[in-house]
This record gives structure tokens, C-alpha cells and sequence, in this order.
């Protein structure tokens, strides 16, 4: 995970995706948009597209993703993601503290959504937009023609994949809950204001779904 944070005010570049550099710096042809802007081209690409597929992160909060659920899963046939998996060496599991999964909430996600299949792709060949929310997915097996947007909290060279880029809050930017392993619910807190720029994925998905109700 990096600790970079992701473009901010001003720094939100809607284009294809042969117009930003691979370290998700603007190249000459991209054109800052500020975060109504890069919605408006969010819900454009929604509205014109026919087969959506979402890749839910399993970082997101019981409060995100039952949005997601409320405003968008009409529109897209969303799998469940690891945003992160044990790296190279490290001590996977054991009886008493660690776990195999690395991510927060794959137990909330995983009630309300399927999970991504074994080949780590569920798209076909007529899939047009990819909505991919999170970390940890290999933007290699995107479909080639189809349209990209990310969310995402923090700055990565796969961003240069993106049609639409929005930047979403943190955990310490936002309050909610998990679900663990054993069902049980744990709320968290914000520690720092979220900055302007910044979406709350959450309000993001119902504007979203606002947006194309009235565009349809």
C-alpha cells in the first residue's frame, strides 16, 4: 500500500487512458477536471455503456458497500475483490491473531455480492465498462475496448488505465463498520478531515445513481 495520496483538487484528469503517463502524472493532452466534473464523465460512461462489471473492494465499510448495493447493482454485476494479499514470505495465518485474508471487511462484501472468480476475470467480450473500486486488481485482464473507471485512495501507476479517475476517502477520513470473519460488527472512526476533493464512496455511488437516472 502506498503512502501517497491519490490526484486532489484539480488534479482529476477525465481522457483516455493513452493520455496519462504511467505514473498517473498528466500528459499533454489530459485536461484537469475538478470531482463534479470527473462524475458527470462517470455517469456518462454509465449511461452509455451495456454490460458493467464492478470489482467491490473488500476494504469498503458495511455503510459503503450496502450503497453501492442500494444505487448501482441494478446497473453492474459486481464481484468481490482481495485489495490485498499476504506479500512474499510473510507468516500467512495462525491460531491466535493472524489472519489469511489481509483486507477488513471480505465477510461484509461477500453478503451482499459474489466474489470474484478463480480466473480473476468475469468479463466476456461484450463487457463495455469496468468499474473497478480499490486496490489490488491486475488491470492486465481488463477487456481491451472496454471503458474504465477507479476509484481509489491512493496513487498508482495502474491509474493510467482509467477513462475517469476519482479519488475516495481513507478509513481514518470516514466512520463505519466491518463484519470479520466470525460476524462480528466493529465500527471505526475518523481521525482526519476528509479533503475537499475527496469522495466519500458512499454519497459517490448514490450521486451516481442520480446522475443516470436523470441522464436515462
Amino acid at each position: 500500500m502506498s503512502a501517497q495520496r491519490p490526484l486532489e483538487c484539480g488534479e482529476l484528469f477525465v481522457g483516455a487512458p493513452a493520455r496519462h503517463q504511467r505514473d498517473g502524472t498528466p500528459g499533454a493532452l489530459d485536461q484537469p477536471a475538478g470531482l463534479p466534473a470527473a462524475i458527470e464523465a462517470a455517469r456518462r460512461l454509465i449511461a452509455l455503456s451495456k454490460r458493467r462489471v464492478a470489482l467491490v473492494s473488500s476494504w469498503g465499510s458495511n455503510e459503503e458497500l450496502q450503497a453501492f448495493k442500494t444505487s448501482l447493482f441494478g446497473r453492474f454485476a459486481a464481484f468481490v475483490k482481495p485489495d490485498h494479499l499476504p506479500a512474499p514470505g510473510e507468516r500467512v495465518e495462525d491460531d491466535f491473531l493472524i489472519r489469511a485474508d489481509k483486507n477488513p471487511n471480505t465477510s461484509g462484501a461477500m453478503a451482499l455480492f459474489e466474489p470474484l472468480p478463480e480466473s480473476g476475470a468475469p468479463f466476456d467480450d461484450a463487457t463495455d465498462l469496468v468499474l473497478v473500486w480499490g486496490e489490488g486488481f491486475d488491470f492486465g485482464k481488463l477487456p481491451p475496448s472496454a471503458s474504465v473507471i477507479v476509484l481509489d485512495a491512493y496513487a498508482s501507476p495502474d491509474h493510467a488505465h482509467a477513462d475517469v479517475f476519482i479519488p475516495v476517502s481513507i478509513q481514518t477520513e470516514r466512520r463505519g463498520h466491518y463484519t470479520n470473519f466470525q460476524g462480528v460488527v466493529s465500527a471505526f472512526e475518523p481521525c482526519f478531515a476528509k479533503p475537499a476533493a475527496i469522495a466519500d464512496a458512499a454519497a459517490l455511488f448514490a450521486a451516481l445513481a442520480e446522475h443516470a437516472e436523470a441522464h436515462a
